[in-house]
């Protein structure tokens, strides 16, 4: 193989796998999904603290979607030590 078609080869393959990766996330967390659209205010603020005393990105879509039992899991989490 000559060093000209070699080239052109591993470009093709470099624009290929450029393609598929995604330097955004897919859809599994839409706008909808992530924000707390039907909650109250309580239950907002709960989510929002227990999202930043966590420091973690999927525990606010988690909590507000009632998965897993998560927003119970932030009230005591976020409240600890504080309610008798």
């Amino acid at each position: 193989m000559s060093l000209k078609l070699l080239v052109i080869v591993y470009v093709v393959i470099l624009l290929l796998v450029i393609r598929q990766a995604m330097a955004r996330p897919g859809g599994e967390w839409s706008s909808s999904a992530y924000g707390c659209n039907n909650a109250d205010s309580k239950k907002i603020e709960i989510c929002q603290r227990c999202a930043k005393q966590t420091k973690s990105p999927i525990v606010y879509p988690m909590c507000c979607n009632e998965e897993d039992e998560v927003h119970f899991w932030c009230y005591r989490y976020t409240t600890y030590g504080k309610v008798a």
